[in-house]
């Protein structure tokens, strides 16, 4: 099979009985919500493997990704690495998935309207890009692109080692 390059969005339902049934190519996804309350995003492997790969969204059950417009557009933050068998590491953004180390997932045309806002919450002092995120109420993954357009234009800079990933002002 080939790699999944979008996520086919089959919807959701209350129960994760089933779901994996539900999955017959790479990027399938079903989101399990009940009361309201999203549990799951399951999703077939982008990479082919055929593996239901389980990711959890409910943060009173341990640590959590989070959810950004259900649906086709999906996004989910952080990335999804699978740490045994195929070892898959992708981002979803937007109803796109970009495997890493496959290919640069930051470089499609970026959001113009995000850029200045950006720039201007950048500090003197290096801030994560999740947390420059949440300050605009906008998803990381476009954040991080417009940070690392930035930094490639010389008009912020990102933090080395533990600082990576973290930016601010030029």
């Amino acid at each position: 099979m080939t790699r999944a390059k979008r996520v086919r969005w089959l919807g959701q339902v209350e129960s994760r009985a089933g779901v994996n049934a539900m999955l017959s190519e790479p990027g399938d996804t079903v989101l399990v919500s009940r009361s309201g309350q999203d549990r799951w995003l399951v999703m077939s492997c982008p990479c082919g493997c055929g593996a239901a790969i389980p990711i959890n969204l409910d943060r009173r059950t341990g640590p959590a990704w989070r959810l950004y417009n259900a649906g086709p557009k999906i996004t989910v933050y952080p990335s999804v690495w699978r740490e045994s068998d195929c070892e898959a590491h992708f981002i979803i953004s937007r109803g796109r998935v970009f495997t890493i180390a496959f290919e640069s997932w930051y470089d499609d045309e970026l959001l113009q309207g995000l850029i200045p806002k950006v720039e201007s919450a950048l500090g003197s002092m290096p801030q994560h890009y999740a947390e420059i995120a949440d300050t605009l109420d906008e998803e990381p993954w476009d954040v991080l692109r417009v940070c690392r357009y930035l930094v490639e234009r010389q008009r912020a800079k990102e933090g080395t080692d533990d600082l990576r990933s973290h930016f601010s002002r030029r």
